[in-house]
């Protein structure tokens, strides 16, 4: 059987009815899609140590699409007051695992660390930067995300920064205390 343009025309014509429905019900879908299944969710906007009591100023509200992870936060005031019993950095969505109602509960882990001279401007408070440890076996990552909480210069020696460290962050960072310690931003 040899296909022409009539047979064509002539389909068309017999099933416009079931064609123009089916069109139609697509064009409905995709605008239904679009317009549902956003969820307002609370992003975190800025460098939060663990321990943080969560305000306001450090969190931002966004509309996501998608499937969400377990424990997500939809308020802001829902966790206002409440501490952070992690390190957080800016973009991580908020959930109720990262939350405490007692700071005196958290295990926060701070660190005084040295720095080579003329490397505290690059180190702000409030970054998160990820902590290397260099020994004559190689390199290896202390930390993710240790949030600095301050940097002090001095003359002639070395400069240093306070971190603040997760648990599981501490353990190696303990381990490599005779180690030089390198830091790069997260």
């Amino acid at each position: 059987m040899k296909l022409n343009r009539t047979f064509f025309e002539k389909f068309l014509l017999r099933h416009r009815r079931i064609l123009v429905a089916l069109l139609g019900a697509t064009v409905v879908w995709v605008f239904a899609s679009n317009l549902t299944g956003t969820t307002s969710v609370v992003l975190v906007s800025s460098p939060l140590p663990a321990g943080s009591t969560i305000s306001a100023d450090s969190m931002s509200m966004v509309e996501v699409r998608g499937v969400l992870p377990d424990g997500f936060i939809r308020d802001i005031s829902q966790v206002q007051g409440l501490f952070t019993n992690q390190n957080l950095s800016p973009g991580t969505l908020l959930l109720s695992s990262h939350l405490s109602t007692n700071q005196n509960s958290l295990n926060k882990f701070v660190a005084s660390l040295p720095l080579e001279a003329g490397d505290t401007s690059t180190y702000p408070p409030g970054s998160s930067v990820r902590v290397w440890a260099i020994s004559d076996e190689g390199a290896f990552l202390i930390s993710e995300n240790a949030v600095v909480l301050s940097t002090q210069e001095s003359v002639g020696a070395n400069n240093r920064v306070t971190l603040a460290f997760d648990e599981a962050s501490e353990f190696r960072l303990m381990q490599a205390f005779a180690i030089r310690l390198v830091l790069n931003q997260a």
